[in-house]
């Protein structure tokens, strides 16, 4: 084998090797903190305040989901990790509205394209647009991640890498405990 052959099956495995870790740990994003893919951590932290504008036009802000438990979603229409977890977020949205308030803060992303996004899949959750300074705010290195605060407005859980309805629901159905 020449040494031309050597790089360049050198260069595939490490290529494959790339791919194959960057699957594993959702989609990388450029906000600087320091969390890692797979953590689940709950802080007791008071949440800090956020706001923006959602897709429909409407202003958010955390005080305005007081008294009830909120999930954060932390995504981008880029990231293949988020979009394979929104049905499943989607999936809560639908069925648990009653127990918690579902919120996808959309990061490194332009409106035409999470617009486009959620209308071509046909998912309802709101979203807020533009929410870097959220996920700095919230030490969100990766997305997805997604963070859940209780109803008194602490950080009760965050989840990287993505989370199923299910995840979703035994995180909540624990604050009522």
């Amino acid at each position: 084998m020449g040494s031309q052959s050597r790089t360049a099956a050198a260069v595939g495995v490490l290529l494959a090797l790339a791919v194959a870790l960057g699957s594993l740990g959702g989609c990388g994003s450029d906000l600087n903190t320091g969390s890692t893919p797979g953590s689940a951590a709950p802080t007791e932290d008071m949440a800090p305040d956020f706001s923006g504008v959602t897709l429909d036009g409407v202003q958010v802000s955390l005080s305005d989901y007081g008294g009830k438990p909120l999930v954060l979603v932390f995504m981008a229409s880029w990231c293949g990790s988020c979009v394979d977890e929104a049905p499943e977020i989607d999936n809560f949205y639908r069925e648990q509205s009653e127990k918690a308030e579902v919120l996808a803060m959309d990061v490194n992303d332009s409106e035409a394209d999470i617009q486009e996004l959620m209308n071509t899949e046909g998912w309802t959750f709101p979203v807020m647009l533009s929410a870097d300074s959220a996920a700095r705010a919230y030490g969100v290195r990766f997305i997805p991640t997604v963070i859940v605060i209780d109803s008194e407005g602490r950080i009760a859980g965050k989840l990287v890498g993505g989370a199923s309805a299910s995840d979703l629901s035994a995180l909540i159905d624990g604050l009522a405990r």
